[in-house]
């Protein structure tokens, strides 16, 4: 079926003269609205010719995430377009689809460039859009990355407590282990991860502190 509706649009869009790169443009469109060949999709909204709208591009975004399909082609389209974000929900979707994918390194990685504003010259805003307040942007960016390790991915805990946390993202980390214990104060799993944390960084006064006070 999505071949012969290709046929039909090559054919009507030769019948009007229209541009080749509005055809690949509204052919992407109409693939990405019916949730089908998303790879192909994304191939023909990352040709030269195709240049969408710099807050269109990130309506396309959410869409291939949203896609119950894969997530991969939101990735591959994301770091490719890597378009301008308009608000903290921009933000938020892109260390979305990081995870989506498996790389919470990169999501890491990523919370700290968005915070930041850009790096190399290149800004991570949208011209004229003023950027989200820092601290609560980066508590919100840092929050779904824990989620994603002790809500979803338990098994792999272990690499949270290695993450070279910067001071100030210790301080939302700590927070939010905390957080975690007042929900089930008899869970001693994340006091313990606590402890475990301040050990690997030889920080043995704030380990007793904690073990002393659980």
């Amino acid at each position: 079926k999505a071949a012969t509706a290709f046929s039909f649009a090559r054919r009507y869009a030769q019948a009007v003269a229209l541009e080749d790169r509005f055809l690949d443009a509204l052919t992407a469109l109409w693939l990405l609205d019916a949730g089908v060949q998303l790879g192909k999709a994304v191939n023909l909204l990352l040709r030269p010719n195709v240049v969408l709208e710099g807050t269109l591009v990130m309506n396309v975004v959410r869409a291939l995430a949203d896609s119950r399909v894969r997530a991969s082609e939101a990735f591959h389209y994301l770091t490719a377009a890597r378009p301008p974000l308009r608000n903290k929900e921009d933000a938020a979707l892109v260390i979305r689809i990081y995870l989506q994918n498996g790389l919470w390194q990169h999501a890491f990685d990523e919370q700290r460039r968005i915070c930041r504003g850009g790096e190399r010259g290149v800004p991570v805003w949208l011209a004229g859009v003023p950027a989200p307040e820092t601290k609560a942007l980066r508590r919100m960016l840092l929050n779904m990355i824990f989620d994603w390790f002790f809500v979803a991915h338990r098994e792999l805990v272990g690499h949270v407590i290695a993450l070279p946390l910067l001071e100030y993202e210790e301080v939302i980390f700590v927070q939010y282990m905390v957080n975690a214990t007042q929900d089930d104060p008899r869970d001693v799993t994340w006091m313990t991860l606590l402890v475990h944390y301040y050990l690997k960084r030889s920080q043995v006064h704030a380990a007793g502190k904690v073990d002393a006070a659980h």
